[in-house]
């Protein structure tokens, strides 16, 4: 949750906020602040959420990923693949696709 990561693709392409790219795609359990704007953005699917008021919180969030740890890894798994698809590359080639096909009436 707390480190430096190494520069890479998902960190410098990703459409989120700016260090969940990092901490996504990082390969580890993620934790975030249960603020809406993340609830709105990402998925309890792939994330670890807690009252960013409340250090009992965080606690046991923690204590929960250390008791289950295969459930952390499938959910680092998922935030890693979400990061992987969420990208302006990606994003842009929908797009292009999209006018293309109002525009031409085609994908090219």
């Amino acid at each position: 949750m707390v480190a430096n990561y190494e520069d890479n693709v998902y960190n410098r392409h990703f459409l989120g906020p700016i260090k969940a790219g990092a901490y996504l795609s990082s390969g580890i359990p993620v934790i975030f602040s249960d603020l809406p704007s993340l609830r709105a953005r990402f998925s309890e699917e792939f994330v670890y959420f807690a009252k960013s008021e409340s250090i009992n919180a965080w606690v046991e969030k923690i204590e929960e990923i250390v008791k289950y740890p295969e459930i952390a890894k499938i959910k680092a798994s998922k935030a890693k693949n979400f990061v992987e698809n969420k990208t302006f590359t990606k994003a842009a080639k929908e797009i292009l696709t999209q006018l293309n096909s109002c525009l031409y009436g085609s994908e090219n």
